[in-house]
């Protein structure tokens, strides 16, 4: 898997970053709530920064929903949501509980009788074809869980600019804006790859809620920033400076390059018989993932360019 987040001890940086939205959740709980789209091209570590700040949200009076939008079903994507919601309701109280849906709405009929029912109403329009009734009804979900938990909500929508592709949709991003508008007790993380899309969408199809969306812009790592990267990840490795300015030129500090490089790199350094310099490491490290059929890179941009062809096999 070439995009798996980096998080927790592995997680690097973005302490500004993380910072704003801890404080931004602080001011959510006071009664004061300002959304967010998160936007970055794809590998700046987007995924990996929602993920690793919402392992470590422990406020019990929030609730995190985190679906990541794909090409798939409306239904795949509502059950998704439900259970997500569930789960980490039931985690809060500390309840043992699995990833089953179908368990998860059994468990809730005592304790959210009112979530359990919409949570099955969602569903039932969807199996009958009347998506956006079942759409609409999703985003209402949140809203009427508060009311009957007084939990307040915080839903991420992670690549949300596929929500207008395939799923039958007319126009999911003004229904969205719509209850995003009246839903006070829910606050949004709005996350994509593709960074003008979003503004787009924002200043067009949510315009009604641009200046209530501060919009944060994931960058590549900075020279010292990736030199910081590289000396806790290849300690052991001992690069030159020139070493590693090199590798945040080549890669442009992304730092997903940064970590496939650093890992084939210590594998490399621990595997060899001879102690090699940093440049053949290196050049050793690039052959190896750009250029053999099974190297990480090489994967990657195969498969970029068999789309672009468009070869499926």
């Amino acid at each position: 898997m070439f995009t798996a987040p980096i998080i927790q001890e592995r997680f690097f940086d973005r302490v500004t970053i993380l910072e704003l939205l801890d404080k931004k959740l602080k001011s959510f709980k006071e009664g004061y709530r300002q959304n967010i789209a998160i936007t970055g091209h794809r590998f700046l570590g987007k995924t990996s920064l929602l993920l690793h700040f919402l392992l470590n949200l422990t406020d019990d009076k929030i609730i995190p929903v985190y679906v990541e939008i794909k090409h798939e079903s409306p239904r795949n994507i509502a059950d998704r949501f439900s259970g997500v919601l569930l789960y980490n309701f039931f985690k809060k109280l500390n309840q043992r509980v699995d990833s089953d849906l179908n368990s998860l709405v059994n468990m809730g009929e005592r304790v959210i009788p009112k979530t359990v029912e919409t949570i099955r109403n969602i569903r039932s329009l969807i199996e009958r074809g009347e998506i956006e009734a079942g759409y609409s009804l999703l985003f209402d979900l949140t809203y009427i869980f508060e009311q009957e938990t007084g939990k307040l909500c915080l839903v991420v929508l992670d690549e949300f600019h596929l929500l207008d592709q395939g799923l039958g949709l007319s126009s999911p991003f003004s229904d969205l804006g719509k209850k995003i508008m009246v839903q006070k007790d829910t606050m949004y993380i709005l996350a994509s790859s593709m960074v003008e899309k979003t503004r787009d969408i924002l200043s067009r199809k949510l315009n009604l809620l641009f200046g209530n969306f501060e919009i944060i812009e994931l960058k590549p790592f900075d020279t010292e920033t990736g030199k910081q990267f590289l000396e806790e990840n290849l300690n052991e490795v001992g690069l030159q400076d020139y070493d590693k300015r090199f590798l945040i030129l080549f890669t442009g500090g992304y730092p997903f390059y940064l970590s496939v490089i650093s890992r084939e790199l210590k594998k490399l350094h621990g595997d060899s018989e001879h102690k090699l310099s940093g440049e053949e490491l290196i050049i050793h490290a690039l052959t190896s993932l750009l250029f053999y059929q099974g190297g990480t890179l090489n994967q990657y941009f195969m498969g970029i360019l068999n789309q672009l062809s468009g070869n499926t096999q």
